[in-house]
């Protein structure tokens, strides 16, 4: 892509890490866009875990569990040193934050500074360390919070958090129909989800269950997880009390899904919770549907139920069992929804999403 020559914008984006998360590949993914605006890119992590490709520099506080908090405080200090020394036109944060103190501290280092915050999730414990009514304040100080939802906008207005607005999180259309090509899973006739194991927020053992008692497996049907975290290993054990080890498979975080997502009958996802689900809009821009639960955030905001895939009742797993029991005589179901997976993300590619991310900035 023609790199645009642009003067004296430089942007700083703030995350976690940039790896295994929605908010890390969102940081991920807009690095490029500005970088091809011609925009000097730096970003700073809090833990120097990087697997996503990026463009621009990288700094990293480098923070570890077994940190001492006198060591943690004196780590991020280096950002309030690292702001003041590169003189940055805007700052985008995409961090959790679940440490009222320490977001206090963020919030500090932030002043006089052009910063915008980003909230992930619905679940507000994320983003509002407690008390919420204090650390609602971090958010005064920025010049946008930008939610990633309006079912995720929503959720925060309880909580009096001025001057929102929604951007939805941008995928790249193009790359991911070229990375879908990349290899053919050795496995066929397969279900996929795609997520976290680090909490249970996902309800992956719920649907392990629920493939069990659907029966599929005695019809040579396979459910593939992708994903790792600390639940894994129980959830391998509840793969192996279940005796589904031959129609089961967790096969850990993978660096290219889109075969995996290509490939599929279809995609399912059964989360408590969301934000704006990457994991069903990256399925869909390879064609491959999704079912989902209604009344979860975002879902509906994406899928469209009979046109790009399929809503159910909220957490009514016995309906994604009789759904699944009966798949034979969904799978017209499944094809005409297939018809639309594409375009039905297409308003979300990088190009147009990053063209909004580039006027709320001003630049």
């Amino acid at each position: 892509m023609y790199r645009k020559q642009a003067i004296q914008t430089k942007i700083l984006l703030v995350g976690d890490s940039l790896a295994n998360g929605g908010a890390e590949k969102v940081q991920a993914l807009l690095s490029f866009y500005f970088y091809n605006l011609g925009f000097e890119i730096h970003h700073l992590l809090v833990t120097n875990q990087i697997v996503y490709e990026y463009k621009g520099k990288v700094n990293s506080l480098n923070i570890s569990a077994n940190d001492t908090m006198l060591l943690k405080l004196k780590k991020f200090l280096r950002l309030k040193k690292i702001i003041n020394k590169n003189n940055y036109t805007h700052i985008i944060d995409f961090r959790i934050r679940t440490n009222f103190f320490l977001e206090m501290l963020f919030s500090s280092f932030y002043a006089n500074e052009c910063v915008f915050y980003t909230v992930h999730s619905a679940i507000t414990n994320f983003y509002l360390p407690k008390p919420k009514k204090i650390s609602k304040y971090i958010y005064s100080k920025t010049q946008k919070n930008i939610m990633v939802a309006k079912s995720v906008q929503e959720k925060y207005i309880p909580y009096k958090i001025k001057n929102t607005m929604v951007i939805y999180n941008p995928i790249d259309v193009n790359k991911n129909k070229e990375l879908a090509e990349e290899f053919l899973p050795k496995y066929a006739n397969y279900f996929l989800a795609v997520g976290s194991m680090n909490n249970n927020i996902k309800q992956f053992d719920e649907l392990i269950n629920t493939f069990k008692n659907s029966n599929l497996y005695k019809k040579n049907y396979h459910l593939v997880i992708l994903g790792k975290g600390v639940l894994k290993e129980n959830l391998q054990m509840l793969i192996q009390s279940f005796q589904l080890e031959n129609y089961v498979h967790l096969l850990g975080w993978m660096p290219n899904p889109f075969p995996y997502y290509k490939n599929a009958i279809c995609t399912i996802n059964c989360s408590k919770e969301e934000g704006f689900s990457n994991v069903i809009t990256e399925s869909l821009s390879v064609g491959t549907p999704v079912i989902a639960f209604k009344n979860v955030s975002g879902i509906e905001e994406i899928i469209t139920h009979n046109y790009n895939g399929i809503l159910l009742e909220n957490q009514d797993f016995n309906q994604l069992k009789t759904f699944l029991e009966n798949i034979e005589s969904n799978f017209n179901v499944l094809d005409n929804c297939r018809k639309n997976t594409i375009s039905s993300v297409n308003h979300l590619d990088l190009q147009v999403i990053g063209k909004i991310w580039a006027n709320t900035l001003g630049v």
